[in-house]
């Protein structure tokens, strides 16, 4: 009991040390205060662990950018280099600088105009209000206890139709009147449900209809009864037909509501559906290290061969209640329409399709009425479609669409009339439109375009009429956009390869200076001074195609002249360019390389961005063989034209499947490879990505046998380092523990792995950037140089 006791103390006195709340780590946060504390010093030179801090070094690139729907101002989402983390910052122009948007605010919502932008909508909260653009007036027009996801002006904007979960609403701005044009129901409709049977036969009369026929005959009373109660019924029946039944929408069975696209017309509703309770298995991930100390599981996603759910598109008149079916492009293709858009003024209704094998794309003119399909644009490709492919937006209330497509082998700029199902190609050439946007008249299309270089994103204006292209920047380095409500400028996210993004207003006329609204990196970044604008240079590879990398030169070469080769993760990326790398701590990694001694090379393989139809697709049927080709000869390349001696190569994602793949397949070629988050075996990661370059593993195993580090790991011989999350959902860190037991099997050497208990695909905290990194630099510092 006397020990117990003294337990008992102990525990007291304990707590009671303890401040309100966890205590904190106390090691682990003074190191990271005190690296932090140095950011406000400029670093004269560069260091792992400054590098790491990531957006606190570099600084945040503004993003959300959001116009008011005057144009008078703009909202984004940013965070200064001494500040904790990300908020809200809105603009008037005309002000000295940004400012804060205030906590407790909500963020302004954001409306859409009549035709004549005479009016404004928009939600706030539960409520629906509408605005006098010229007086600035505000009326709360409409008020639910259901969530409203879509409100807009009816043709002639003498009324605003309101989407909510359950129900449409049509509520009148010329006299007082809400009606509810439609109800959603989750219920399967009563036509397709099992045990919904015709009319039953007539059938004989039996005893109980002898006897109630002779009571009526016999008795006058009860005759009399029966003749009331058949003439209120007629009564109610002829009262339904004067009185308008709101009409109700419930899926076909087995189908569930994604989402509804009310007609500005207000007459038709197009409905998505997708197949419910179809779902592959889903594969679980361990959780070791949690708050209360016990593991647990997470589920993650599905492999690689399930399939996708059927898909629908239904048209409903709301008027009638009539429901069509959109028709499919092509018989037995899977190709489900979907992605409904209707034109300004709701007389015409555009859907895409793609096919389950993602080799074929349909730009669709639906009847509302019928629901058949006339094609305005049909994209193959023998190996799969792009994913920006045949997205339509329309082009003021012209009645026409434009989108962006592959089919010349570069994604350039079509339009299409859909009155007259006319389509054609707008712009052309060796060079690629990306992410266009009209002006609200239609007049103009503005897009991020490269046709002056394939590593510099242009803001171009392409004339809807004639195609022509005009290129309206010459900075030499890359951006985003967004577009004002009134078209006559841009918030542009501009950079250049040695300049972190940063946010400005461009006037379209070019009749005021950019506005600059951030200064994000750190003092400490700006005190290095030596950021390198890398060049760009040329190798041809064994195929005879001239392929760009990005050079970094040292100063002084280390003894031996080693050099290192980064591999850009996968899903559709460009790193050669000339402006700000989406991974900034590599670039900074790099320049700590170089600084050292190493020669560093950044490649864009086959399969990278930017390059046109040919070069995305060159991976098809086997991921690991000509954009690994191009490593292999890139690294010829530094050997014979650089003088470089040996190579070491890293990457992650992708990139950590690539180095994989070069020291399984193309052993000697490097000395050694970092493989970070790498996908082991294809068959084992998802279907929306794989399935595209090695389509279905039961049809084509052997694009997937050859594509798979983990058939190939007999091959290891020179120096291997993986580094994994063991939170990554998205290349699971299963397949690490499948490739070391192979590797164990094989009773393979000079291999080794890091795992990251907290981290997932891509890591949140300095400290694990650090760590990895660390044994990245030390793995090449122990075997390249001389």
């Amino acid at each position: 009991m006397a020990v117990m006791y003294a337990y008992a103390r102990l525990f007291v006195v304990l707590v009671l040390l303890i401040p309100a709340g966890w205590a904190q780590p106390p090691a682990a946060r003074a190191l990271e205060k005190s690296l932090r504390e140095r950011l406000s010093e400029p670093l004269k030179t560069l260091e792992l662990g400054m590098i790491m801090l990531g957006e606190d070094f570099f600084g945040a690139a503004p993003s959300g950018v959001r116009w008011s729907d005057t144009s008078e101002g703009l909202t984004f989402s940013w965070k200064r280099w001494n500040e904790p983390e990300r908020k809200t910052w809105q603009y008037a122009l005309g002000d000295a600088a940004p400012r804060p948007w205030p906590d407790d605010q909500p963020r302004p919502p954001r409306g859409r105009f009549d035709r004549d932008r005479l009016w404004r909508v928009y939600v706030e909260g539960q409520s629906v209000h509408v605005e006098d653009v010229t007086t600035g007036e505000v009326t709360e027009i409409l008020r639910l206890a259901a969530p409203i996801f879509d409100t807009r002006f009816s043709v002639d904007a003498d009324a605003v139709l309101v989407y909510a979960r359950d129900a449409v609403y049509r509520v009148s701005l010329q006299r007082p009147g809400v009606v509810q044009l439609l109800a959603i129901s989750s219920s399967a409709r009563k036509e397709d449900k099992d045990d919904q049977e015709a009319d039953p036969p007539d059938k004989p009369e039996d005893l109980a209809d002898y006897h109630e026929r002779e009571q009526r005959e016999m008795f006058r009373r009860l005759w009399e009864k029966e003749q009331r109660e058949k003439s209120a019924k007629d009564r109610t029946e002829k009262r339904k037909e004067r009185r308008r039944e709101i009409p109700t929408y419930g899926p076909p069975k087995g189908f569930a509501v994604q989402g509804v696209s009310v007609s500005p017309s207000g007459q038709h509703v197009a409905i998505t559906l997708r197949k419910s309770g179809v779902r592959g298995r889903s594969a679980d991930m361990p959780d070791y290290v949690t708050e209360d100390g016990y593991s647990k599981m997470r589920s993650t996603r599905s492999k690689v061969g399930d399939k996708s759910p059927e898909r629908r598109l239904e048209v409903m008149d709301m008027e009638s209640g009539d429901i069509v079916q959109v028709g499919e492009p092509a018989e037995k293709r899977g190709a489900y329409p979907g992605r409904p858009s209707w034109s300004v003024t709701g007389e015409f209704l555009v859907a895409q399709a793609r096919s389950d094998d993602d080799e074929d794309l349909w730009l669709l003119k639906v009847d509302p009425a019928t629901g058949k399909t006339t094609t305005l644009h049909h994209r193959h490709d023998d190996a799969w479609v792009g994913g920006s492919d045949g997205r339509p937006q329309w082009l003021g209330d012209s009645g026409r669409v434009f989108f962006v497509s592959e089919k010349s082998g570069w994604m350039q700029l079509w339009i299409a009339d859909v009155a007259t199902v006319e389509t054609r190609q707008l712009t052309e050439g060796a060079f690629e439109i990306r992410r266009p946007v009209a002006t609200p008249d239609g007049k103009k299309i503005y897009a991020i375009a490269t046709p002056t270089s394939p590593h510099v994103g242009d803001l171009v204006e392409i004339s809807p009429e004639s195609g022509s292209v005009t290129v309206l920047t010459a900075d030499g380095g890359g951006r985003s956009f967004s577009l004002s409500p009134d078209g006559t400028k841009v918030a542009e996210v501009f950079s250049t390869a040695n300049t972190p993004w940063e946010l400005r207003i461009r006037w379209l006329d070019g009749s005021r200076e950019p506005v600059v609204l951030t200064d994000s990196p750190s003092p400490a970044f700006n005190g290095y001074g030596r950021w390198r604008k890398p060049p760009v240079v040329w190798f041809v590879a064994s195929d005879g195609v001239e392929v760009p990398a990005r050079l970094y030169r040292p100063e002084k070469p280390l003894p031996g002249k080693p050099a290192v080769l980064f591999v850009h993760g996968a899903g559709y990326l460009q790193n050669v360019h000339n402006w700000w790398s989406s991974y900034y701590r590599e670039y900074g990694f790099h320049h700590l390389l170089c600084d050292a001694g190493y020669t560093v090379l950044d490649v864009d393989y086959r399969g990278s961005a930017g390059y046109g139809r040919d070069w995305r697709t060159a991976i098809y049927g086997h991921m690991g063989g000509r954009d690994l080709g191009d490593y292999v000869d890139a690294a010829r390349w530094l050997v014979e034209t650089e003088k470089c001696g040996k190579l070491g190569i890293y990457g992650g994602s992708y990139g950590g499947f690539m180095t994989l793949m070069a020291l399984f397949t193309s052993p000697g070629t490097f000395t050694a490879g970092a493989a970070l988050r790498p996908v082991t075996d294809w068959a084992h990661y998802n279907d929306g990505y794989t399935s595209n370059i090695l389509d279905d593993p039961l049809e084509s195993p052997e694009h997937y046998r050859k594509s798979s580090p983990i058939w190939h790991a007999e091959g290891l011989r020179d120096h291997l380092l993986i580094c994994h999350g063991v939170l990554d959902s998205n290349v699971h860190a299963q397949g690490v523990f499948r490739l070391q037991q192979r590797l164990i099997e094989l009773r393979k050497k000079n291999w080794e792995v890091a795992y990251y208990p907290l981290e997932g695909h891509g890591f949140t905290d300095a400290a694990s950037w650090y760590d990895e990194y660390r044994r990245i630099k030390e793995l090449f510092d122990r075997t390249l140089p001389e």
